[in-house]
């Protein structure tokens, strides 16, 4: 039997949960967002540090304390679709016959250790995941009630690290010669995510099968409110994605359609969106 080997790019990060959170506290009230795209906290949505920073004039390290106060995080876990879908399938796949590979980013800081020590004991090879001065990509979620009848609440605050820097050319001869292609959650991974078509387009003329599976895009959906998400010229060109994994709202704004019937149909005419 031929080995099989697999190559992932995309989301890797930290997540820090902090439970019972009083979102509906003053402190935390007044870093809600006001209006779309201003960069406040969402409910139930994610905002980056840097957009939730400028909101609010102050640095992540300040607005921290009035959010979970001084206290640790109550958990701490390897997130990231790109990873964890790697890791189970490391998991399902493991022994003879299988080569999978992540590459990516993190920091060489303490997450980005924890990281580290956490995957050496799995099947994934981690050659290609880069450490970088900087900081490890994570993600503070916070879940608690607010006023709202006392219903559960959760809100997301991505602080991208050295995600930000990482580009497709960091992607190399031996991520395009894997037999399967996996980008999962590249929305957090920006100059990655805007480069899809270009990767996809490659991995293909290397005969690869391209997988896809989305994640929410915050930053086009702050960019282009109400208008599909860029993953859909994708869609409407060259056939480049062998299999699309992604939710019913993911589904929903990325073929700008107002039901899934539609969406499995297919994405708008690109000339209904002339921004995207």
């Amino acid at each position: 039997m031929n080995e099989i080997s697999i190559s992932a790019a995309g989301c890797a990060l930290l997540d820090f949960l902090y439970t019972d959170v009083d979102l509906s506290s003053p402190a935390i009230a007044s870093l809600w967002s006001k209006r779309p795209g201003d960069g406040g906290i969402l409910p139930g949505g994610l905002v980056f540090t840097r957009d939730l920073e400028s909101f609010a004039g102050s640095p992540f390290s300040v607005l921290r304390p009035r959010l979970v106060g001084d206290r640790p995080p109550d958990r701490v876990n390897l997130g990231g679709p790109c990873i964890v879908a790697l890791l189970h399938a490391s998991q399902l796949l493991h022994g003879p016959g299988f080569k999978m590979r992540f590459h990516g980013a993190r920091g060489n800081d303490e997450a980005g250790r924890f990281i580290g020590s956490f995957l050496k004991h799995s099947a994934i090879g981690l050659e290609h995941y880069l450490v970088k001065p900087g900081q490890t990509p994570s993600t503070t979620v916070l879940s608690g009630t607010v006023a709202r009848g006392s219903h559960g609440e959760r809100a997301f605050i991505n602080d991208l690290g050295v995600a930000a820097d990482y580009s497709p050319e960091n992607l190399d001869d031996v991520f395009f010669g894997s037999d399967i292609l996996f980008f999962g959650g590249t929305a957090l991974v920006p100059h990655l995510h805007d480069s899809l078509e270009e990767v996809l387009l490659k991995g293909k003329e290397k005969d690869a099968v391209n997988v896809v599976s989305t994640v929410y895009d915050f930053r086009n959906e702050q960019k282009y409110p109400g208008r599909p998400w860029p993953l859909a010229n994708i869609m409407t060109g060259g056939g480049y994605i062998d299999l699309l994994m992604m939710n019913r709202e993911e589904s929903l704004r990325i073929s700008g359609q107002e039901n899934t019937g539609k969406a499995g149909q297919g994405s708008k005419p690109s000339g209904e969106c002339d921004t995207c």
